[in-house]
């Protein structure tokens, strides 16, 4: 324990995920994250619906939090626009957007980013790592939309339709190629 304690001093990750090789100080972090992560959102079941609006969660923390948007117990508001959010973290986030700020720094390119998340899957561009695999075949993806809709490929679902002439699609961008082509508008605007 005082080993993995000393781990946080110096940086040192020796506890790595097996299916995504992601590191860890402690070895509990690896136990946590592989419940969080591999058992729940790679394989997508999410036991935790909102009562509200039936989207789903992989955790009931982030359940609970989420659902205060529905309520307005304890939701914070953007300064800058009505939206509103479950938690101070989030509302922060958000409004970035507004600002410009771009806290994460990418090592490789410097290029910056106002979400943690977008930043995360921009430098696998330049680590190659592709942490998603296909339960169909041997091909892995840097993000979890790019292998679900890669498995559509296997299955023939085409999830992604049209609002014109509802013709069905495997993936988002080529419906919107038919969209302008077709139908000769560039914005595809909810019905």
């Amino acid at each position: 324990m005082r080993k993995d304690h000393e781990n946080t001093h110096t940086g040192t990750k020796p506890y790595k995920c097996p299916d995504c090789n992601k590191g860890f100080t402690y070895r509990t972090g690896v136990a946590k994250h592989f419940r969080a992560h591999h058992e729940r959102v790679h394989t997508e079941n999410k036991p935790y619906e909102c009562p509200h609006c039936n989207k789903g969660f992989t955790q009931k923390s982030s359940m609970v939090r989420h659902s205060r948007i529905h309520t307005g117990d304890g939701s914070y508001a953007c300064s800058f626009c009505d939206k509103k959010f479950g938690d101070d973290g989030n509302k922060a986030q958000h409004e970035r957007i507004h600002t410009g700020e771009k806290p994460f720094k990418c090592q490789y390119c410097d290029k910056g980013f106002a979400q943690r998340s977008s930043f995360v899957v921009h430098s696998r561009t330049h680590t190659g790592e592709r942490p998603f695999k296909c339960s169909l075949c041997d091909k892995a993806f840097s993000t979890s939309n790019m292998r679900k809709d890669h498995e559509h490929t296997h299955t023939g679902t085409k999830p992604y339709k049209c609002p014109e002439c509802n013709k069905g699609f495997t993936y988002r961008t080529g419906m919107a190629r038919h969209f302008r082509a077709h139908h000769k508008r560039t914005h595809i605007v909810d019905k």
